[in-house]
């Protein structure tokens, strides 16, 4: 993970499932993590309807940089 953040680019790991994949990509410098851990999928409808129910603004990916 070196050479990416070397050359400033941010890192985002698609697909995280389990806490264990998310402790270790953490673990390997990953800055952003995104999946089925977090969220399913949404169609933009039910986005807005769950940003609604927060009292409106999203997260932000999680970052772990």
């Amino acid at each position: 993970m070196d050479r990416p953040r070397s050359l400033g680019l941010t890192v985002t790991a698609e697909g995280i499932e389990t806490t264990e994949q998310a402790r270790f990509l953490e673990a390997l410098g990953c800055h952003e993590l995104q999946g089925f851990l977090y969220s399913e999928p949404l169609t933009a409808d039910e986005l807005d309807a769950k940003l609604a129910e927060q009292g409106g603004l999203a997260q932000p990916a999680r970052s772990v940089a």
